[in-house]
């Protein structure tokens, strides 16, 4: 897929990533990552796909705000909690408020992760599902475009980090876009530099609670 294919076939992402963009431009805690952080990077090796929505982490600070703007601009709002997805019914019992979707017609799905940011000796540390806890070095947050449109997500060594440890993980379970995910993978490979990877590795964090939790062997640095 070229540039102007990716235009085309995105338009509805690229005008809700536009939207979002505008509400949080003063908002320093927001991380969108997903098929849109991805391809921020991948643009830069001409790798381009259709994206199906955008995948954003916000502090729960801004809740109220996010939710009340987006709602003026015609958004509906739901939860992307779905039966097939790790801890659902843990999620929609407890958290089914932090883990949103915002629709609405000639838009793509915005789903929004509110939790807490927590920094802490140059950290972040956030908790993606209850008591289950990322820590990542703070200097891995970039700002970064995707055709022209600003916004903040992780570096690419970082996001690789991400995609590795999903991939190692529930991609083993979930066996749904297996191509999509080794194209993604290598591309994505394509942007990184490989020494700073190999220290991202090292200082990646994961924990249940304060549990450190080994995951070094799910971070090997692979393209499949």
């Amino acid at each position: 897929m070229d540039i102007e294919d990716f235009k085309d076939q995105n338009e509805l992402v690229l005008q809700t990533l536009k939207d979002f963009s505008n509400i949080t431009t003063n908002l320093p805690n927001i991380l969108i990552l997903g098929s849109v952080g991805l391809t921020s990077h991948t643009q830069n090796v001409n790798y381009y796909r259709k994206i199906k929505d955008i995948d954003t982490i916000a502090d729960m600070a801004y809740r109220s705000e996010i939710e009340d703007q987006l709602i003026e601009r015609g958004y509906s709002r739901s939860t992307f909690i779905g039966r097939s997805m790790p801890f659902s019914n843990i999620l929609i019992r407890y958290s089914s408020n932090r883990y949103t979707r915002f629709f609405k017609q000639d838009s793509c799905d915005l789903e929004i992760l509110f939790t807490p940011f927590i920094y802490d000796k140059g950290r972040l540390r956030i908790e993606l599902f209850p008591k289950f806890y990322a820590s990542i070095p703070e200097k891995e947050l970039i700002e970064t475009e995707l055709l022209g449109i600003k916004f903040n997500s992780l570096s690419a060594e970082s996001l690789y980090a991400v995609k590795q440890l999903t991939h190692n993980s529930f991609g083993r379970i979930y066996k749904d876009d297996i191509q999509k995910r080794t194209l993604d993978h290598q591309a994505l490979m394509n942007c990184i530099n490989i020494e700073a990877y190999k220290v991202i590795v090292k200082e990646f964090k994961i924990t249940i609670g304060f549990i450190p939790i080994p995951i070094k062997s799910l971070l090997y640095l692979t393209d499949k």
